[in-house]
């Protein structure tokens, strides 16, 4: 009896999608016991979690996992662990599983899995318990430096999926490690396991939702006790009556796998330990075939404390959890593809998240600091963002031995990879005429305008503007910006000024410039035209792919008016843009291209050149003012306006493409922490994020003494 109703009960656990990257678990030839008893998993003394009304089933079944694990590593040793959360399980669920974000219910149990692998589980006294500097974090979803480093010792080593039809499997694998996590389709003969009302106690909310979807039947039926007693059903033996015609579906839910025999499979349920039998029950097999949707097979790792990172090293979900993310999550602020916060992946932030950073781990990791500077260094959103994740990684001690706390604004759209993809596609389209012999020179104007025409034509422009509107929505209402901007006033708004004063510094390169460009505008606007009424101690730009119209309406005015201390402005020379060979085809740069075929004005030969962009040496320089301010502050100690033109022989690599790599260049001219302190602190960045020029390794590097 499936009638809808005004009062609809969700489970909260959804089914796997698809995914041919899952491993599946494979039998072996150990000897399986005929029945697996459920007094086996009984004897570990796991305890039995009820999760009331929450649709976090998913979180509760994996958290029992988790503890039939470790109770059963622990007893060995003659320990008793402490009770994992189940609440982090199910916050970590909802930024891995198959419908990211967390304004949802329900997860599934890859999303929970994957949740464990990468940041292990943490304790249920440390999460519901963690409070800084006076605010209760509760069971909120922020992954603190305290939480992450305590679910670093809980790590999860390997987990398998199982096919749900082929029952060998299923036995082997429950044989072999004694536990599985399971999504099931349930009906009402569940609930008749529920216990009745205690008197004088508040009435069960699970089993009150149950009746009143009952009553709201075109035929009521009973459910719960009363459905029991009306079928004969004893809920002490702990056996789920077989699915029927009649029975009303109750969608899917998330339970612990603990035991088989000849007529089914031993589970255990998280609706406290009046449900069934002490909180398990066997559901048949003719019923598990008929409802079983998903089942994993786990084992834990071995916790691993490491001092520094070591690149592609294999160490899972350990070297996540315990030096990358807890290390670098507090300095990671990712922005999605529609402008807002990305509350999935790794480095998943919400609102709260980003007030966590800038109110207390900010606080605390500068407190010894004599002077804090916060540097944001904003991603170039065309290429993948791993590398410059890494290079961040690395330059991490050294930022911080400078009294320097960066923040990486993490956003990827993937234009670089489309528009390279465009070009191959066009020019397998327009290939040079037979017979047709022109010297290279001109082969290769041809060969550029040809690709600038195809790349407009194709989609180009259209990905470009793509580019352009994802970073303004980042300062619409509910825009990443917009909520970093919220809580960066509410942590000067409660600073100590005596004690609490920092300087704010921007940095980034190619696109990055449009998201900067907003900021620094939003930050330097006065209080009543809504804005921070701020200042911004220096920017730096390195090739940015804005045009003149932009900056001078955005960097300008705060430069101009003092709200802007510094701006710094790294190009290429003629040369080197106009051979940089983006994407093996077009033989100019990927900022010339923009400039030549993306933007409103295109580059028509021989009358009409393309968009003036900031980033090009010679458009930047044909600004007046911009030119002017150069040439004033030119040879002073701590200018205010400069411009740096880079050739390809101050790079150490000469092949290969510049941009996506001027911030990561050895040559001092551009290095990121000079222009931040106005200071040679004597550290190079290498290409590929290594960081040379220090005597010791990335360990304990000493503060350079700097002027006021």
């Amino acid at each position: 009896m499936t009638a809808p109703t005004k009062v609809k009960l969700e489970l909260g656990a959804r089914a796997d999608s698809v995914d041919f990257r899952d491993v599946h678990f494979q039998q072996t030839l150990i000897e399986l016991p005929e029945t697996l008893p459920p007094e086996k998993f009984l004897a570990l003394h796991c305890p039995v979690l009820d999760q009331g009304l929450q649709m976090a089933c998913t979180g509760f079944a994996l958290a029992t996992v988790a503890n039939a694990l470790l109770h059963s590593r622990a007893r060995a040793a003659g320990a008793v662990p402490a009770e994992t959360s189940p609440e982090m399980m199910y916050a970590m669920a909802r930024r891995y599983d198959e419908y990211p974000g967390t304004n949802h219910n329900g997860s599934s149990i890859r999303g929970a899995v994957k949740g464990w692998h990468r940041h292990g589980v943490c304790c249920k006294q440390v999460w519901d318990n963690e409070e800084i500097g006076g605010v209760r974090y509760g069971t909120l979803g922020v992954l603190t430096r305290a939480r992450a480093e305590d679910a670093a010792s809980r790590p999860l080593g390997a987990y398998f999926r199982v096919p749900v039809q082929d029952l060998p499997v299923v036995h082997s694998a429950l044989a072999e490690v004694g536990v599985m996590i399971a999504v099931i389709k349930t009906h009402d003969g569940w609930f008749d396991l529920m216990p009745d009302d205690v008197p004088g106690a508040e009435p069960n909310a699970l089993l009150a939702t149950l009746r009143e979807m009952a009553a709201a039947l075109p035929q009521p039926s009973a459910v719960g006790p009363e459905g029991a007693r009306l079928r004969g059903v004893d809920p002490a033996a702990g056996l789920i009556p077989p699915n029927a015609p009649d029975t009303l579906a109750l969608g899917m839910h998330a339970v612990t796998l603990i035991g088989y025999d000849r007529d089914g499979i031993w589970l255990q349920n998280s609706l406290g330990p009046r449900w069934g039998r002490c909180g398990i029950a066997r559901l048949a097999w003719d019923d598990w075939l008929d409802n079983a949707q998903d089942a994993w097979v786990l084992r834990l790792g071995a916790p691993v404390r490491m001092t520094h990172s070591h690149g592609n090293a294999r160490v899972g979900a350990n070297r996540n959890a315990s030096h990358d993310y807890a290390e670098m999550r507090p300095h990671i602020i990712p922005i999605g593809v529609d402008g807002r916060l990305q509350e999935y992946g790794s480095f998943a932030t919400t609102s709260r998240d980003v007030g966590s950073i800038l109110r207390d781990e900010l606080r605390m990791q500068t407190e010894t600091w004599k002077r804090r500077r916060l540097l944001f260094i904003a991603s170039s959103g065309l290429y993948p963002v791993d590398g410059t994740v890494r290079t961040i990684s690395a330059l991490r001690p050294v930022f911080m031995a400078q009294e320097v706390y960066p923040i990486l604004l993490l956003w990827n759209s993937g234009f670089g990879d489309r528009i390279n993809e465009i070009l191959r596609r066009g020019w397998q389209s327009r290939q040079p005429p037979a017979g047709a012999q022109p010297n290279a020179e001109e082969s290769d104007m041809r060969q550029d305008m040809s690709l600038e025409a195809l790349c407009r034509r194709m989609g180009g422009w259209v990905e470009w503007n793509h580019v352009k509107r994802m970073a303004e929505s980042t300062v619409q209402p509910k825009g990443a910006m917009t909520e970093l901007l919220s809580q960066f006033g509410r942590a000067l708004s409660s600073s100590d000024s005596d004690k609490w004063p920092f300087e704010v510094h921007m940095s980034g390169e190619s696109s990055a410039a449009w998201l900067l460009g907003h900021l620094i505008s939003r930050i330097t606007q006065p209080k009543s035209e809504g804005g921070l009424g701020r200042t911004v101690a220096s920017a730096t730009l390195c090739a940015p792919t804005v045009t003149m119209d932009f900056f001078q309406h955005k960097f300008m005015p705060p430069l101009r008016a003092g709200a802007l201390g510094r701006l710094s402005l790294v190009t290429l020379d003629a040369q080197a843009e106009a051979h940089d060979g983006f994407g093996g085809l077009y033989h100019g740069s990927l900022l010339q291209l923009i400039s030549n075929a993306l933007e409103d004005r295109l580059r028509i030969p021989p009358k009409t050149s393309g968009t003036e962009m900031a980033g090009i040496t010679a458009h930047i320089q044909h600004d007046a003012e911009w030119a002017r301010l150069v040439a004033e502050w030119s040879g002073k100690p701590q200018p205010r306006a400069e411009h740096i033109v880079l050739s390809r022989g101050d790079f150490d690599a000469s092949r290969g493409s510049l941009h996506g790599r001027l911030l990561s260049g050895t040559n001092r001219m551009h290095n990121l922490l000079d222009r931040v302190l106005n200071a040679d602190v004597s550290v190079k960045i290498e290409d590929g994020g290594k960081v040379g020029g220090l005597d010791e390794p990335l360990l304990e590097p000493a503060p350079v003494e700097l002027n006021a």
